[in-house]
């Protein structure tokens, strides 16, 4: 079978399941919603449309970027690589600070806009040079099916595979993703589940799923924290995440990023760096070998070998330096450093 026909395959493939009085079940996240003929999911992106699933903003992009792979942020794979960044639109999700709420908390208007197709992103990835296609700034999990095409499409010509997202598709979705996919920023938004089912709407048992499912499928996998003062800043809460984190593997790379006021969350002030610093602190006594700070001027983002100290790679205001020599074992004192290298 060829690359295309694979990819139009898994673009058939039903993230759904009929019910009873035209109903459909929707499988593409852990949500899995009901919904009656005529209405749309919790993301308003699926569609009954007379007993069956569809989904009308499909390919509708509302971004396309070329960025570092840092900023997604991924570290440990490949630094200094570029990425082809792809959003689209809405979310299952409803974080009242979202600084992407224009696109995650919105549709498309359709008539404005021309849809695009998997194959349309690869070959420009392809004809601009890029080594990596990502998709990211909305919640790529309420267009899975398209995700699945485009990555599958991606890999058979070589371009490595990217996925930004809140981990909401569960240990399912991160199952069928896994074949198609080389790296993932699981964006972990707390540890309090019944604070994160109420404030976003979110399931930390999915999200903890995902995480541990794209970990067993030899995914990379890096996670991120917004920490957001009020909500998930808890020194106890912060352990916590730590905690488990070292638990699946002290290689795992987290990211603290501190929060800006948006969206809703105009009232609250920006996370202080000492919160942060203590955050970091949490993670190093939980064994976890590599935590960055994120949006913190001056902050050093470079990776050093967890064994002797000897910087791997620099980071300075968007410029990346790989230590010569340097291929995933420290030129220093030969220990491997976890992560995906040139």
């Amino acid at each position: 079978m060829s690359a295309e026909s694979h990819a139009d395959l898994l673009m058939a493939t039903p993230f759904w399941i009929p019910e009873a009085d035209l109903g459909v079940r929707c499988l593409a996240c852990s949500r899995e919603c009901r919904i009656s003929e005529g209405q749309t999911g919790f993301c308003r992106t699926r569609v009954n449309k007379e007993g069956r699933l569809q989904r009308p903003y499909e390919g509708f992009l509302s971004a396309l970027a070329d960025d570092p792979i840092e900023k997604k942020p991924l570290y440990h794979f490949f630094p200094g690589s570029r990425v082809l960044s792809i959003g689209g639109w809405g979310c299952n999700f409803t974080c009242p600070w979202c600084q992407n709420h224009p696109i995650s908390q919105n549709l498309p208007r359709q008539r404005e806009q021309r849809s695009t197709s998997p194959k349309e992103l690869v070959n420009q990835a392809l004809e601009e040079g890029f080594q990596c296609l990502a998709f990211t700034y909305n919640e790529p999990t309420v267009a899975i099916e398209f995700v699945l095409q485009t990555f599958c499409l991606a890999k058979s010509e070589g371009l490595r595979t990217v996925l930004v997202t809140n981990g909401s598709m569960g240990a399912r979705g991160a199952r069928a993703l896994a074949p198609y996919l080389d790296a993932v920023n699981v964006d972990l938004k707390g540890f309090n589940a019944e604070k994160l089912r109420q404030v976003v709407q979110g399931d930390l048992g999915a999200v903890l799923a995902s995480i541990e499912t794209f970990r067993s499928e030899e995914i990379w996998t890096e996670v991120t924290t917004l920490v957001v003062p009020g909500f998930n800043d808890d020194a106890q809460e912060l352990r916590q995440t730590a905690d488990w984190l070292a638990g699946i593997g002290r290689s795992t790379v987290w990211h603290l990023t501190a929060f800006h006021p948006d969206y809703h969350y105009q009232k609250f002030g920006p996370t202080p760096v000492s919160t942060l610093e203590q955050a970091r602190e949490h993670g190093r006594e939980a064994g976890l070998h590599f935590v960055y700070l994120g949006n913190v001027p001056g902050e050093s983002s470079n990776t050093a070998c967890p064994k002797c100290g000897f910087t791997l790679v620099e980071r300075d205001e968007g410029r990346v330096r790989i230590t010569e020599n340097f291929h995933g074992l420290c030129p220093a004192c030969q220990n491997r450093a976890a992560g995906r290298w040139a």
